[in-house]
């Protein structure tokens, strides 16, 4: 088990026309129908303008019907994946089979947004998210079934769990995908491929690499080139690597988590941790990991020689146990931007005397509490005076006025 925390394992649907495959492949339109532009003459423009017609307003989008099928078995049974597409009107039904998820799930929260396209089709993200009280010590296949309501278009950009393509309803109402995979090990990477969308997840890495180590960005087998989408930050690591080198084409992990701690405690000699430009999920500056729009801190690599650091003004989140077993760190400055402290932000800093924070919290209860677990309580919390009394009831340490 990885130090500082558990697995808990996340789906994540998100159907976006947002870069996949930066430098792998390009997402193919060709088939895409887009509107003519009509041809306007001189005459035409001299008339005069009509009133203008009030456009129906848009109806937002409603999740219903949410349903799963609970453990259908306890095994990884990724072999018989699949994804299915139902358009009846303006409600698109999801049918996804095989999901593999902790056997502690209760039900799955399914969230959604939609926005219009120009040249593009219009995008339509889903998230499913498993929501897991009380984990167990094992990992099943689930079913889920649910229904988003007020979708217009009948043809979007999908990346849809292990699938990322253009879909379409013009011709059938119906669409089956198989979204199986494949292992492929290349010089002691070890990757899972999937055809449809010829994307790759990096899973496993030699553990004997030093010094720099850069991801490949794509991976090919039998002619056919995979691009490199997603990483399982649970599987890679190495103590020998000192610099890590991520390729613009990650947009996420393997469940989606976010990439709290460098990989939480993987590389436990990491100093630095790059991503290359372009990418559109990741940022890096002096060798710590932020968001891509710098809106959220993900971590600073435990490894890392600081003794002080403050976080970049415009930050809104700092990530789940983003400077966690960072031994170096005495002091760190949050700014005022910071509305939220994800859980475990500080575990295992154990040289810590001092955190600064500039800002008032959002009231999550959740983050909040749990914030500040396992830091050690000779650690000083400096705080705005409206603050103190909230950070009292929060951390049993000295908490005193900015």
């Amino acid at each position: 088990m990885k130090k500082y925390r558990t697995s808990i394992l996340m789906t994540v649907v998100a159907i976006s026309v947002a870069c996949f495959g930066l430098s792998c492949s390009e997402s193919n339109d060709d088939n895409v129908e887009k509107p003519e532009v009509p041809v306007v003459t001189p005459a035409e423009e001299e008339k005069p303008s009509e009133e203008p017609v009030e456009k129906p307003e848009e109806k937002p989008l409603e999740v219903a019907d949410v349903w799963n099928s609970g453990c259908t078995d306890k095994t990884r049974a990724d072999s018989s994946s699949g994804l299915v597409l139902t358009k009846d009107g303006d409600v698109v039904t999801c049918e996804l089979h095989g999901i593999v998820a902790n056997c502690g799930v209760e039900y799955f929260d399914i969230k959604s947004d939609y926005k219009k396209g120009k040249d593009v089709p219009d995008t339509l993200f889903v998230n499913v998210i498993p929501v897991i009280p009380s984990e167990m010590d094992c990992t099943c296949p689930y079913n889920v079934t649910f229904s988003i309501r007020n979708v217009k278009a009948d043809s979007f950009f999908l990346d849809c769990w292990r699938y990322t393509g253009i879909v379409s309803f013009k011709e059938s109402n119906k669409i089956s995908i198989d979204i199986s995979t494949a292992d492929l090990t290349v010089d002691g990477w070890r990757y899972k491929i999937y055809k449809p969308g010829q994307q790759a997840m990096l899973y496993r890495m030699p553990s004997d690499l030093q010094g720099e180590v850069r991801i490949p960005s794509s991976v090919s087998n039998e002619g056919q080139d995979y691009c490199v989408e997603s990483i399982n930050t649970d599987g890679i690591g190495g103590a020998g690597v000192t610099r890590l080198i991520l390729p613009n084409t990650i947009y996420k992990t393997a469940d989606n988590r976010e990439f709290y701690n460098c990989f939480s405690g993987s590389f436990p000699n990491l100093e630095s941790i790059e991503v290359e430009p372009g990418s559109r999920l990741l940022n890096s500056v002096d060798g710590v990991l932020y968001s891509h729009d710098l809106k959220t801190f993900y971590c600073l690599p435990e490894s890392n020689n600081r003794t002080e650091y403050t976080v970049m003004e415009g930050v809104e989140t700092i990530g789940k146990y983003a400077f966690a077993g960072c031994l170096n760190l005495k002091e760190i400055r949050l700014p005022e931007s910071v509305k939220t402290i994800r859980p475990y932000a500080f575990i295992g800093c154990k040289n810590l005397e001092a955190v600064y924070i500039s800002g008032k919290l959002e009231r999550n209860s959740y983050s909040s509490y749990s914030a500040f677990v396992n830091m050690p309580l000779t650690v000083t919390l400096y705080v705005p005076e409206s603050e103190v009394e909230y950070f009292k009831a929060l951390y049993q340490g000295p908490v005193i006025n900015l």
